[in-house]
């Protein structure tokens, strides 16, 4: 069995976050905004409760970037300027503004080994968890540097011979 980390099984679990924290990369940010050039909203720029992946490159350059670091339930001004060859030419190369209200934020936590239970060894085709700790920990790519790295990302455990990169300090 070969896999490098529980990413690669695409196991993970959208978590609501607490209103303590912020915007990171990565993050589903739930958001209303609206877009408007010389004061005066334009078509196509205002939503409420749009889910957006920041670092997805889906919005114009410096939109989701200015959202990192926002707090759930503020509101930020995006002073942005559209692309030259944006699709649309009324906005194409024009000074905008946008109001950004971010409602909530999800995102994707990966199971640690602590974490693994035994129904979703099973999953993975382990006959249980002991089974799934022990291929990890003991067998996998004993002697493939790439997996014992694989290994340390996924377990959290030190892997003896792996590189300086998986055993920091």
């Amino acid at each position: 069995r070969y896999h490098k980390d529980m990413k690669s099984y695409n196991l993970y679990q959208s978590v609501k976050i607490d209103k303590n924290d912020k915007v990171k990369n990565g993050d589903i940010a739930n958001i209303d905004y609206v877009g408007k050039k010389d004061g005066v909203a334009f078509d196509g720029g205002t939503a409420k409760g749009y889910n957006l992946t920041i670092g997805s490159d889906q919005f114009i350059d410096g939109f989701e970037d200015g959202l990192i670091g926002a707090s759930i339930g503020s509101t930020v001004e995006l002073n942005l300027t559209f692309p030259e060859g944006y699709k649309n030419p009324e906005l194409a190369g024009e000074k905008v503004v946008f109001t950004v209200k971010v409602n909530y934020i999800t995102r994707n936590v990966y199971p640690t080994l602590a974490s693994i239970g035994e129904s979703m060894a099973k999953e993975m085709g382990f006959e249980n968890l002991r089974a799934y700790e022990e291929s990890v920990i003991n067998n996998e790519g004993r002697n493939d540097p790439d997996l014992q790295c694989g290994r340390r990302i996924s377990t959290g455990y030190r892997i003896a011979g792996c590189p300086e990169c998986c055993n920091p300090g």
